[in-house]
C-alpha cells in the first residue's frame, strides 16, 4: 500500500465532501497514473490564514468551505510555511499532510482514452449542473451552453454530463485537450472524512 498526495480545486473538494465525487482522471504522464488499487491518497486543498481576538496566533481554515483546520497554530508563522495573517493563504501544493481532512482509498484503476468515459463516469467525477463558467457542473434536463468558448466542439449525441466534463477538462488542460482524446488513468475511490495518519493510528490500535 502506497500513500500519495493529490490536489483538488475547491469545487472538487466540495464534491468530495458532499459525496458526489468518487472518480478522478489524470494523464498517464502524471505520477498518479502509477497508483494501484489499495493505495491511499491524501487530499491537498487551499488553506487560508486568519487571526482573531478570541484565538491567539493564527487559525487556518479550508478555503473550499471555510471549515477550521483542527489545529490552532500559534507558532507556525515562525516556520515560514504559511503567510502572515491577511494574505490569501496557503496554496494546495504546500498544504502539509497533517492538515489533510480527506483520505481516498483507491478501489479501481483503468487506463483508457478520455472519450471512453460514460455518462455515469462523468457524474462520478463530481459534475452536477451546467454553467457557463467553472466548475461546469451538470443538472439533468438543462441544455448545455456552447462548448466552443473553451475550444471543445459540440458532440451532438454526447450525454450532457460528458459534455459538461469536456468543458471542465478543456478549462483545466487548454483548448483542444478534450478532442486530443489522451490516454488517462481513471481512478475510482472511496472517500473517508479523516486525516490519513489518524486512520493509520486507528488501524494500528
Amino acid at each position: 500500500m502506497t500513500d500519495r498526495p493529490i490536489i483538488f480545486s475547491g469545487s472538487m473538494v466540495r464534491a468530495l465532501l458532499e459525496g458526489r465525487k468518487t472518480q478522478t482522471r489524470r494523464l498517464t504522464s502524471s505520477p498518479l497514473a502509477r497508483v494501484q488499487a489499495g493505495d491511499r491518497l491524501w487530499v491537498r486543498e487551499n488553506l487560508r490564514a486568519s487571526q482573531t481576538a478570541e484565538v491567539p496566533g493564527v487559525q487556518l481554515t479550508y478555503d473550499a468551505d471555510g471549515a477550521a483546520v483542527p489545529t490552532v497554530l500559534g507558532s507556525v508563522l515562525r516556520t515560514g510555511k504559511i503567510p502572515f495573517p491577511g494574505s490569501r493563504g496557503m496554496p494546495s501544493i504546500h498544504m502539509p499532510r497533517w492538515a489533510s481532512r480527506l483520505t481516498l482509498l483507491v478501489t479501481e484503476v483503468r487506463v483508457q482514452r478520455l472519450h471512453e468515459m460514460s455518462a455515469g463516469d462523468a457524474e462520478a467525477e463530481g459534475v452536477e449542473h451546467e454553467s457557463a463558467d467553472p466548475p461546469f457542473y451538470y443538472v439533468p434536463g438543462i441544455w448545455p451552453h456552447s462548448l466552443t468558448a473553451v475550444g471543445v466542439e459540440e458532440r451532438g449525441s454526447a450525454p450532457h454530463a460528458v459534455r459538461s466534463f469536456a468543458k471542465l477538462w478543456a478549462y483545466l488542460h487548454g483548448p483542444g485537450s478534450w478532442d486530443a482524446n489522451p490516454e488517462v488513468a481513471a481512478l475510482t475511490f472511496q472517500v473517508t472524512h479523516a486525516n490519513i495518519d489518524t486512520l493509520t493510528h486507528e488501524a494500528a490500535a
